[in-house]
């Protein structure tokens, strides 16, 4: 998709496709463990966009929110990957 996207939205669709790219395509049998490794690389990809704010945006109170942005989903994803070492399923590998 980021090919086909022009100017700055490139920038912000190179995030989305890595996201496409890492989501995961087999169950592992336990929805509540398929819902967070989905959303891990959900939120990875809000964080890298929202980086990519932070680089090219002129809007200080836009920067701020995409910091906002950044220091919420890293948290989240720490929380995920604790769940998920919780119930069994390694993320090393991610």
């Amino acid at each position: 998709m980021a090919e086909m996207a022009e100017g700055d939205v490139k920038s912000f669709m190179v995030p989305m496709d890595k996201l496409m790219a890492t989501m995961p395509m087999t169950s592992t049998g336990k929805p509540d463990a398929d819902f967070l490794l989905m959303m891990i690389p959900h939120h990875q990809s809000a964080v890298e966009m929202a980086k990519v704010e932070l680089e090219i945006g002129n809007d200080e109170k836009t920067k701020e929110m995409a910091q906002s942005m950044i220091d919420a989903q890293e948290a989240e994803i720490e929380d995920m990957r604790a769940m998920l070492k919780d119930m069994g399923i390694d993320t090393t590998s991610e």
